[in-house]
């Protein structure tokens, strides 16, 4: 069956085992010590692709971040796309770039949309406020960062890649 002239379920289940197997391809690449950030960002954008325009993704060559940095980039670039679905908007950007000095370097991982932005309640069991509770742990933090770049919600995730221990 040419996949073209299928049925709108069909194409509908194409487009769900898609993404599918992304989410299988993140899991599988947190499961190492080190994880490649660049490989981490793709996947985790391929499986928003298609109904959220992403207008700009970084090049961070060939950095690496152990498995708990992993695990929370992977789950802050999940969750802020999600929201950006969510809450109706159409596209949206990415920043990643490393900032300090050695032994200082961390990770900074900006998210900008434009939807309507986030609501002004705070709601503790939002995602943002676990990225939050996440990120200080590993000497990081979340934070939502004014509207000038982005008409919607700006939100950056800042990371040491090293224990400050």
């Amino acid at each position: 069956m040419d996949v073209g002239s299928g049925t709108p379920g069909a194409l509908a289940r194409i487009d769900e085992l898609g993404t599918t197997i992304s989410a299988y391809r993140v899991q599988f690449l947190l499961a190492q010590d080190r994880v490649a950030l660049a490989t981490l960002i793709s996947e985790s954008v391929r499986i928003v692709s298609g109904p959220l325009e992403v207008r700009a993704t970084p090049r961070v060559g060939s950095v690496t971040v152990d498995r708990r940095r992993g695990v929370l980039i992977g789950r802050a670039i999940a969750d802020l796309l999600k929201n950006c679905l969510e809450h109706g908007a159409q596209g949206t950007e990415i920043a990643c770039t490393l900032y300090g000095s050695y032994p200082g370097l961390g990770v900074e991982l900006i998210v900008g949309d434009d939807g309507p932005g986030f609501p002004r309640r705070s709601d503790p069991s939002r995602s943002l406020h676990w990225l939050r509770a996440s990120a200080r742990d590993l000497g990081g933090d979340v934070e939502l960062l004014p509207t000038a770049t982005y008409p919607g919600a700006t939100v950056r995730l800042r990371v040491p890649l090293r224990d400050g221990r």
